[in-house]
């Protein structure tokens, strides 16, 4: 698992959503939720969203690791 932080959520011509993370990972239809400075949780892996949390400024944010 990797705890990332959304840069930029883009659109190709065909209407694909996409999004760019700031270790340079490009992952594939995310949740219309995510918003760029959001971070997400990715299992190395199979580079899957497992959770996402909303940036909100002066708020504390953690994940809630379960295995």
């Amino acid at each position: 698992m990797k705890i990332c932080k959304v840069m930029s959520v883009e659109e190709d011509r065909k209407g694909n959503k996409f999004l760019h993370t700031h270790d340079c990972r490009t992952l594939r239809d995310p949740d219309p939720a995510i918003k760029v400075n959001d971070s997400v949780l990715i299992d190395v892996f199979s580079s899957k969203i497992q959770e996402h949390i909303s940036f909100e400024a002066g708020k504390f944010f953690c994940f809630s690791f379960r295995i």
